[in-house]
């Protein structure tokens, strides 16, 4: 579908800046998690460039498909260097963490090791809940400020988990973003007040539904119907003990035929959709105006 000029509003955005532009014309953020069955963070020291595969530690790596590499900011200062490693591993519909303390010289062995699925030397401990916000102001800046201020009034407000600030997520047009960990959930267009809201299961289902990203296990049209069930059944719903999603794109790749199926609560459920583009709109340059973008994005609906 083409994009059509006259369906966009740049009347309260006169710096266009990417997040405040894409918020304003009301884009639906579902459909647009990156989906990814294995996530590796590593603590590096800022300012990051703005594609962290160019960082020492991380340039070197051989990622396999599904694997995600994040780049993470030290929150506590630790004697003798150590570094924080982390490994997210899906084991379900949720994924399973695992921290590693380990001496700086040792960085480059353990997280070549931990990216292939391996099992490094050093002994790992279960990682807590946490939750990922991006604040890499070097690849936007709508990432950027929002995003460290984000973190800090999140740590503040949610002081049962932990909190930290990330490399790009994916989305910089609708931040501030985060990932929920371990159930694989993106979100978009957030603060302090929403985020708690979802994290605590405390805001409508329909309500968080509109912050609703979609779910890294799932691809990205079945991320839409994921988020109609959250939408339509509530949390407890979304509460998978199994989880699978199927989906049978048109050969124009503009729609799909989608299969859910799911198990919460001990309830087993599926559910069929057509899912369809109903536009392309540009993601912007922040500072450049619409029509000077060089990429655009889908919005997904059901039909």
């Amino acid at each position: 579908m083409a994009i059509a000029d006259e369906m966009f509003d740049d009347s309260t955005d006169e710096d266009f800046r990417c997040a405040v532009w894409t918020a304003n014309q009301g884009f639906d953020p579902i459909g647009s998690a990156t989906p990814f069955d294995r996530l590796v963070t590593v603590e590096v020291p800022q300012p990051w460039p703005a594609k962290i595969e160019n960082l020492d530690w991380i340039a070197p790596l051989e990622v396999p498909d599904g694997t995600r590499v994040q780049a993470i900011v030290a929150e506590v200062g630790r004697t003798g260097g150590d570094v924080l490693l982390t490994r997210w591993e899906r084991s379900g519909p949720e994924l399973t963490g695992t921290d590693w303390l380990v001496p700086a010289a040792d960085v480059p062995d353990t997280l070549a090791a931990i990216v292939a699925g391996g099992d490094p030397e050093a002994e790992g401990e279960p990682a807590p809940t946490e939750l990922l916000i991006c604040s890499h102001g070097a690849r936007d800046r709508c990432c950027g400020g929002p995003g460290t201020r984000l973190s800090i009034e999140v740590r503040a407000a949610l002081p049962e988990l932990r909190v930290r600030r990330t490399s790009h997520l994916g989305g910089h047009r609708y931040a501030p973003t985060a990932l929920s960990l371990p159930d694989g959930r993106m979100w978009a267009h957030l603060d302090a007040d929403a985020l708690a809201g979802i994290v605590r299961r405390e805001m409508p289902a329909p309500e968080a539904r509109e912050f609703y990203r979609g779910n890294v296990a799932l691809d990205a049209w079945a991320q839409v119907v994921e988020g109609a069930v959250l939408q339509e059944q509530g949390w407890s719903a979304v509460e998978f003990e199994e989880l699978a999603g199927t989906s049978d794109v048109d050969d124009d790749g503009e729609s799909a035929s989608v299969e859910l199926a799911w198990t919460a609560n001990g309830v087993t459920d599926e559910r069929t959709e057509i899912v369809e583009i109903a536009a392309h709109y540009p993601v912007l340059q922040c500072g450049l105006d619409p029509s000077q973008a060089e990429k655009t994005a889908p919005e997904y609906y059901i039909d």
